[in-house]
């Protein structure tokens, strides 16, 4: 399969000063090939841009006699002459940075497959990714949500104890109707009016202490029977969540490269517990001014946002919002900014649900689509979680390592001319061609393939690395023994 480690950079390098032609245009300027003046003594067989004469190095490119189109099949690009020699570099990965933004809230304690609560299987998979020695030279962040809000306390049994900034204790359920059907769900409530009318009323909730997963209402001694005591369930206060951005834009763990990371990230991961509701816009939000601010500071870097829930956003909502449909499409809004920004930042989504939540499927989608990536990475909670996490990151990680590409720097401390560069794949299925030039991740769609600089040099900003458009880089996964080359000193080939 192709290795991201087996990319070659062929450097065609324009070492003359003035124009493009044979040793007969170049009075005065020294031949490479010998060091003597062009289109005298050794060097005058190689005039005109031909291969017929003497002394030429096996590694010479020929130079084609005029303008080449994407089409032509000569994928050498525009007349470079003789002055343009061969050679190979070995090329280097764009550095990935990956901001986790993970969600804690209480529905994390949920039983998987494996019988392991989706935060305990979570916290392995993050562990393993991190060890993993195919992970060496990411940097990756972490950062959680719900973050409390300061001065609310991280647990709750009344109202009393979440004080005057924590609203209420989610600590109540509706009590089961005291006749009738023997099945009854348990209901979250706040006061009797959250209740049907069946229920007797919104009362403190319990759990056994020989299974905490069991509720119960008759607390105290013997309130489970057979299972034990009816202990009091601890809450979370409903203010519990901040809904600031920027807190979210602070990391539990800043990016910094694996493995040396390694550590903080799985200390981190070990102090904290599910806590509180889904505030998934702010902390989104947070997300990608991190990853922005990242990406701004390191312009040769690639700076991508995972966000990682098991949840549709059911906290700080924005104004107005008044539906699950409403607040999802908020979200994906946040994802869709930071993806369309300077610099751009597209948004993963790992989603963990039970199979056939088929909305959870639909929902998350649409965030990962407006986040420029598709479609989400959904997690069966029924079956193994940890590994099917593991596997999705592991995608992650080769998607954005395999379609960047740093510019090499320019020969002989010249400049680089960003109008004299062209990407190459090469395969046995499709030998050498040339994959035409684009100018911006928006005009993609057009070829079959493409690519784009970061940034665009016809308006005077300054590229730091090469990128594949989507179907380039989905065919570059396709080819087994794909590889690319970038070549410097012929004109730049644009569509057809």
């Amino acid at each position: 399969m192709w290795s991201r480690r087996e990319v070659r950079i062929a450097a065609l390098l324009a070492l003359s000063l003035s124009g493009c032609g044979g040793a007969g245009d170049h009075a005065g300027s020294v031949d490479i090939f010998d060091g003597t003046p062009a289109g005298t003594g050794s060097s005058a067989a190689k005039g005109g841009g031909g291969r017929s004469g003497s002394g030429l190095n096996p590694g010479d490119f020929e130079s084609p006699t005029g303008p080449v189109s994407a089409g032509s099949g000569d994928t050498t690009g525009a007349p470079i002459g003789a002055a343009c020699v061969g050679e190979t570099q070995l090329g280097h990965e764009v550095e990935v940075d990956m901001y986790v933004m993970l969600d804690r809230s209480a529905s994390m304690r949920e039983l998987t497959g494996t019988g392991a609560s989706k935060w305990d299987a979570i916290g392995a998979a993050l562990t393993s990714f991190v060890q993993d020695p195919q992970s060496s030279g990411l940097g990756v962040g972490l950062q959680y949500f719900p973050i409390a809000t300061p001065g609310v306390p991280d647990h709750c049994g009344l109202d009393s104890d979440c004080g005057a900034q924590g609203g209420q204790c989610r600590s109540r359920a509706c009590a089961p109707p005291t006749s009738g059907s023997a099945s009854f769900t348990i209901t979250s409530c706040l006061s009797n009016a959250d209740c049907p009318t069946a229920s007797s009323g919104c009362v403190r909730l319990g759990v056994c202490s020989s299974d905490s997963r069991l509720a119960c209402f008759d607390l105290g001694s013997g309130g489970c029977g057979p299972q034990g005591d009816c202990v009091p369930y601890v809450g979370d206060c409903t203010r519990y969540a901040s809904c600031t951005l920027n807190d979210y834009a602070t990391p539990a763990v800043p990016i910094a490269l694996l493995p040396d990371n390694s550590a903080r990230l799985i200390a981190s991961l070990a102090t904290l517990l599910p806590r509180g509701l889904t505030p998934t816009s702010p902390a989104l939000s947070g997300a990608l001014k991190l990853a922005g601010q990242q990406a701004s500071a390191h312009p040769d870097h690639r700076v991508i946002a995972v966000l990682a829930t098991d949840g549709l956003p059911t906290d700080c909502l924005p104004s107005g919002v008044q539906s699950s449909a409403q607040a999802v499409a908020a979200a994906a809004k946040v994802a869709q900014q930071g993806f369309t920004a300077q610099p751009s930042i597209p948004t993963y989504v790992i989603g963990v649900f039970a199979a056939s939540d088929t909305n959870a499927h639909n929902n998350l989608n649409q965030l990962a689509v407006a986040g420029g990536t598709k479609q989400a990475f959904v997690v069966d909670q029924g079956q193994d979680v940890a590994q099917q996490l593991i596997d999705a990151l592991s995608k992650i990680r080769t998607g954005w390592l395999a379609c960047e590409y740093q510019l090499p720097s320019a020969p002989l401390e010249q400049s680089l001319d960003f109008t004299l560069v062209n990407v190459e794949l090469n395969s046995t299925t499709r030998n050498q061609q040339t994959i035409p030039y684009v100018r911006s991740l928006s005009l993609c769609s057009h070829p079959k393939l493409g690519w784009y600089y970061d940034a665009d040099p016809s308006a005077g900003e300054s590229p730091t690395k090469i990128s594949l458009c989507p179907k380039t880089c989905d065919t570059v996964h396709a080819e087994v023994d794909a590889s690319i080359d970038i070549r410097l000193g012929c004109a730049t080939l644009g569509p057809d």
